[in-house]
């Protein structure tokens, strides 16, 4: 009987966790869809008409091509070939899903903002027991103004992406350096994948 209240425990634990870095994730994306719209930069241009030709690929059935023909002077730029798409996935999906356009970028900031504050949760949990400290520094490396204006002054999707893995690469380090277990090699390992955007 004692285990299944420790198991629920643990659950109810760990989904409060949960809970609270999905609150963090709506609260740090709200303010850049206020009044209903987004700002684009000139990255973000880039980079939000490659998803929507991608997702309009997906609707209809197909691959996306190597060449863009959205935006760009509908000229024929190499855009989706040169900047691969895998892990804009988190962008394009809500996309291919969703009809209204600013809501599927809210969606996948949100999802982005959630990787961010997961990985940073996973670095913090391998550092320190104490979650006063955990919470400290979740908050310092999502809320910081190099990040925010990355993904919403500057549309920067690319580095966006690459500081939400980043905590993955120094717990990798950590682990590896303290003989913790080989964790580290994996988490290490994943990170190249994220270099693929």
């Amino acid at each position: 009987m004692s285990i299944a209240k420790n198991k629920i425990k643990i659950n109810i634990k760990s989904m409060l966790i949960l809970l609270f870095i999905m609150f963090l994730s709506v609260i740090s994306t709200i303010p850049a869809f206020t009044d209903g719209f987004f700002k684009f930069a000139m990255d973000g241009s880039i980079h939000f008409i490659r998803f929507e030709s991608i997702a309009q690929a997906f609707k209809n059935g197909q691959l996306p091509s190597y060449v863009n023909f959205m935006g760009f002077g509908n000229v024929g730029e190499t855009f989706n070939s040169m900047y691969p798409w895998i892990t804009a996935m988190i962008f394009i999906i809500p996309r291919a899903v969703m009809k209204n356009p600013i809501h599927a970028m809210f969606v996948g900031f949100v999802a982005l903002n959630f990787l961010t504050i997961i990985n940073t949760y996973l670095l913090t949990r391998c550092l320190t027991n104490k979650k006063s400290i955990r919470i400290f520094g979740i908050l310092i490396y999502q809320f910081n103004t190099y990040h925010l204006s990355d993904m919403y002054a500057r549309n920067a999707i690319g580095e966006s992406l690459a500081y939400a893995f980043l905590p993955l690469v120094f717990m990798g380090c950590y682990q590896i350096w303290h003989k913790r277990n080989k964790n580290g090699i994996i988490s290490l390992g994943l990170c190249p994948y994220n270099g693929v955007n």
